[in-house]
């Protein structure tokens, strides 16, 4: 069985804010708070990486989204929310190295052939 040596080509969509109307005074109140990126490891099938980290495991890749933002405002009301799509994903794979199969061939001995005479 031979893998194919394939690896991800993920594209993250653009993210949006969507707020409510809001007055100055309101805004002014609210600052941008951001979330550290949610980042995934794609490694070949069967990989085993010390640490879990690239640097370890060089056939892997990271791919991270874009960290995701919300408005928040002093008086605890999250007025703004960011909406993200999921990351759209294909995979580009490379040509596959197989090792060529060793065959052999063995055959049977054949069965005795009846005591008739030959004519």
């Amino acid at each position: 069985v031979c893998e194919q040596n394939c690896k991800p080509v993920c594209r993250a969509g653009t993210c949006e804010t969507r707020c409510p109307k809001m007055n100055q005074t309101d805004l002014e109140k609210c600052h941008v708070q951001c979330q550290e990126p949610k980042c995934n490891m794609f490694c070949p099938k069967n990989t085993v990486c010390k640490d879990n980290t690239t640097l370890a495991c060089p056939k892997c890749t990271t791919r991270c989204e874009e960290p995701q933002c919300n408005f928040v405002c002093n008086h605890n009301v999250d007025v703004c929310k960011t909406v993200c799509p999921e990351p759209v994903c294909t995979f580009d794979c490379g040509k596959t190295e197989c090792p060529h199969p060793k065959c052999t061939m063995a055959c049977e001995t054949p069965p005795e052939c009846s005591s008739k005479p030959t004519p």
